[in-house]
């Protein structure tokens, strides 16, 4: 599963929202779950690495900070 990180928060709220009508059957409920988790997981170090990138662009005192960051 391959998204950029709006793709997956788009594919996440919309599963939110399934699981919370709470009219799928349970197995079907199951899954949905487990592929929110996985999914939020992948978000998460998503945001993690981007926060990296950022400390490391913030050290970097070569460049001035906004030519990195539009890069």
């Amino acid at each position: 599963m391959k998204y950029t990180f709006e793709e997956g928060m788009e594919k996440l709220e919309a599963i939110v929202s399934r699981l919370e009508k709470g009219d799928m059957p349970l197995e079907e409920s199951f899954e949905a779950y487990h592929e929110a988790s996985e999914l939020y997981k992948a978000l998460e170090e998503m945001l993690n690495k981007g926060e990296v990138r950022i400390a490391e662009i913030m050290k970097s005192g070569d460049k001035d900070i906004t030519e990195e960051v539009l890069e």
